[in-house]
């Protein structure tokens, strides 16, 4: 189980993990977790029949951001997972079960 201790200033909040073992080094979401993500929302995309423009047209959100999270390249907001959830039709909790 992680343990994790948020920082916050003014501009932003940074969760960090302080587990047992942990180094130091990587600080947020994982790729492989950010991987897994993406492949999630591209699957569920998929399978609602939209293009990533169509979707990225929907959820009134970048195309070249939804292309860069389906791949891994982006640790989204808890804002756009949100959006994507809603814009799925699903639970924020099902989005991210088993990651």
């Amino acid at each position: 189980m992680a343990l994790l201790f948020i920082t916050k200033t003014d501009a932003m909040s940074t969760i960090v993990d302080i587990s047992p073992g942990y180094s130091g080094n990587d600080v947020g979401v994982t790729t492989s977790t950010k991987r897994k993500l993406g492949a999630r929302v591209r699957d569920l995309r998929k399978r609602k029949g939209w293009s990533q423009t169509e979707m990225a047209d929907l959820l009134v959100i970048s195309r070249v951001y939804l292309s860069e999270l389906e791949t891994g390249k982006r640790d989204p907001s808890l804002t756009v997972l949100k959006i994507l959830a809603d814009g799925l039709s699903i639970t924020l909790s099902k989005l991210l079960e088993g990651l």
